[in-house]
């Protein structure tokens, strides 16, 4: 239950901060599919990729939900096969921060958002509370180490992105406890329009 409800906040987050339907939206590290039929709900067309090699498993429940305005494609958040300036927005939760070059992923989102176009990124914020929590979750997972998997902070995917995006807004999970004890930040940054 607390789990669910962590994910379920973070996923309201990420809607609330796309702020109404958009035409198309690009939804980077959709791992399992999960949160695909709520996006897909808010644009005309869902574009959504991963790098993991299962992605018929996510190509299976996207027939099963019958989705129909997905397009779901292997990639890599550095080096995305989408055409430059062709995005609304874009989604990314809980990807950025098991990568150790935060800056590529900053240049690619640029590159394929449509100007005026919108990023909605959300990480983990490390601070000791987190971290103590992502250590107990990785003591189920036999061989995976919290230490390989969360190589970046929230710091340096905020700091990356800063550098190409203007930041619009930023929401908190809990709200309004002070950065030390938060668990998760969810940023919207916006591409200057042209």
């Amino acid at each position: 239950p607390v789990s669910r409800s962590f994910y379920t906040a973070r996923f309201a987050d990420a809607i609330r901060l796309l702020g109404g339907k958009v035409d198309s939206l690009l939804d980077i590290g959709c791992g399992s599919g999960i949160f695909l039929p709520e996006l897909a709900k808010h644009c005309r067309q869902l574009f959504a990729c991963d790098f993991h090699p299962e992605l018929g498993k996510t190509v299976s429940m996207l027939t099963a939900e019958h989705l129909s305005n997905v397009t779901l494609v292997q990639a890599d958040a550095r080096v995305l096969p989408i055409a430059s300036d062709s995005m609304d927005a874009i989604v990314c939760m809980s990807v950025l921060e098991h990568l150790h070059d935060v800056r590529s992923p900053a240049e690619e989102f640029y590159r394929v958002l449509k100007p005026g176009g919108m990023a909605i990124i959300g990480v983990p914020v490390e601070n000791l509370m987190t971290n103590v929590m992502l250590r107990l979750s990785y003591l189920a997972l036999p061989n995976a180490s919290l230490d390989d998997e969360h190589v970046s902070t929230h710091r340096d995917v905020l700091r990356a992105f800063s550098r190409r995006f203007e930041v619009e807004r930023s929401l908190n999970i809990p709200r309004l406890l002070p950065e030390f004890i938060r668990m998760y930040r969810t940023v919207r940054f916006r591409k200057a329009p042209q």
